[in-house]
């Protein structure tokens, strides 16, 4: 695990939301153990259909940087491959942004065999690359249509693109 002041700020903002949020799960899972009363249960289950809703969120949109810990790293995977439409999407975005082959049957088995609660052993550099890589070129992408707006903004505007 990284020390304070070892991680990027991406990834330090990243752990502290996903702890957070995390101690909620806790809770939730612990009242769902312990109470027996409908509506304490149905709160209960409510705080947990959240708790899922925003894990997914936070993974969905983080940059992921070189200094991730790898226990995020497929549970962050399984959510970028939902948000892309399939792991053969995903693969086609790795390769546009980040210049990397992936085989998408690769990617299904390491989210099936996690979801299976068989995690890989550890990470392959490779698929941390791919989620590097992926994000910074999603980034850059978007700040050049920015900029591009910008520039048709300014065109509009009498001014010079």
């Amino acid at each position: 695990m990284l020390r304070d002041g070892d991680a990027t700020f991406q990834t330090t903002d990243f752990l502290e939301r996903i702890g957070k949020v995390k101690a909620r799960q806790a809770a939730a899972d612990d009242a769902l153990r312990s109470e027996f009363d409908i509506y304490e249960r149905e709160a209960a289950e409510h705080t947990l259909e959240l708790v899922y809703r925003h894990l997914y969120m936070l993974r969905q949109s983080v940059q992921v940087m070189h200094d991730m810990p790898d226990e995020e790293i497929i549970p962050i995977l399984r959510a970028k491959v939902r948000d892309h439409g399939g792991a053969t999407k995903f693969c086609a975005a790795v390769r546009r942004f980040a210049g990397l082959e992936l085989d998408p049957d690769w990617i299904e088995e390491l989210i099936e065999e996690d979801e299976a609660d068989h995690p890989a052993a550890s990470v392959s550099p490779l698929l941390k690359s791919a989620l590097v890589g992926l994000s910074a070129g999603m980034n850059v992408n978007s700040a050049n249509i920015s900029r591009r707006a910008a520039g048709g903004l300014d065109a509009e505007m009498g001014g010079e693109s």
